[in-house]
């Protein structure tokens, strides 16, 4: 009788230590990749999709697979409140370019409808992700709607480029990449190594542009020598009487970070190259160049890093 009852008392602890187990265990988020499928579903749900835009070739895109979407909070919640899709980038380029999607990793939070909610880009930690994430939860009350068929007609249109660009929105620390509001003058300017003064007839420096226009109204606009300053050894030209008189009064706000140089260079070459106001991003209330759309992509996965590091570099071949 009393082997009895310890043998029943034993199946009973190793079964509920199996509940407890199984309880406390993370849960797995179940990815589509069907875009249309998941769609359907929020709209039979109410609950809003969850885009993750990935590829093989991004480092910090496998380092949230494996560090950020395994943590039990995340895929909690992104399974509770979220039909979650996974969408290789490269093999959705349309897509991509579509949604606005200017770096990876990313994430794109919409409605059954294809309205956008939420962007979340670059790399995040869990202690990151997850108060974006309960924000939309808190915004986006979970409802079913009757369900809509939805077809690749259905997927949006492409949008122009100042569309995309504007409707950009970033993610731990401020950056938006700047619109190009003319197109370039017939004659390519004269490019150089940077850190070498220009002369007067290589013309000024950031193609003509205007950094104050770029910063304050993120536009690419012509200069002219009728408002032009020399600056660490640079010549600068400016929209208007007004914007060069801002420069004049706080240069550091206008001035781009590294002095202009490629930020990917310092890091890649080590050497200071420089970058152009057409390759542009705005990331900590400073305009950060880049010599080249690619270098600027590259930046944008992990600015908070390159920043730092490209930073450090820069010191170091200033001594």
């Amino acid at each position: 009788m009393s082997a009895n009852l310890n043998r029943r008392l034993t199946i009973f602890v190793l079964a509920a230590a199996m509940i407890v187990c199984q309880c406390g265990s993370a849960a797995e988020i179940l990815w589509s990749t069907n875009i249309e499928d998941a769609l359907q579903r929020a709209a039979a749900s109410g609950q809003p999709v969850l885009l993750e835009f990935t590829a093989d070739w991004c480092k910090f895109c496998q380092k949230m697979e494996k560090n950020t979407f395994t943590n039990t909070h995340v895929s909690e919640r992104i399974s509770r409140d979220f039909v979650a899709v996974r969408v290789d980038a490269d093999q959705n380029k349309d897509l991509v370019k579509d949604l606005g999607i200017k770096g990876l990793p990313a994430i794109l939070i919409v409605s059954p409808d294809l309205k956008v909610i939420e962007r979340i880009s670059g790399f995040q930690t869990p202690e990151a992700l997850i108060p974006k994430l309960d924000a939309v939860t808190a915004a986006y009350p979970t409802q079913a709607t009757p369900a809509t068929s939805v077809t690749s007609g259905n997927l949006p249109q492409r949008r122009s480029n100042r569309e995309s660009q504007q409707e950009a929105v970033e993610s731990e620390s401020f950056f938006q990449t700047i619109s190009r509001e003319q197109e370039l003058q017939d004659a390519e300017p004269a490019k150089s190594e940077f850190g070498v003064s220009q002369p007067a007839e290589s013309g000024p420096a950031f193609d003509g542009f205007c950094v104050v226009s770029a910063m304050n109204e993120r536009q690419l606009v012509t200069g002219t020598d009728l408002h032009q300053v020399s600056y660490r050894g640079q010549k600068l030209y400016f929209s208007s009487s007004e914007n060069k008189t801002q420069f004049l009064a706080s240069p550091a706000t206008y001035w781009p970070m590294l002095d202009g140089a490629c930020a990917m260079t310092l890091l890649e070459d080590q050497q200071r190259v420089a970058g152009h106001l057409e390759f542009a991003a705005l990331f900590r209330k400073h305009i950060w160049l880049f010599a080249s759309q690619e270098a600027l992509q590259e930046f944008l996965l992990n600015p908070a890093v390159m920043a730092d590091e490209a930073s450090e570099i820069n010191t170091q071949l200033e001594r």
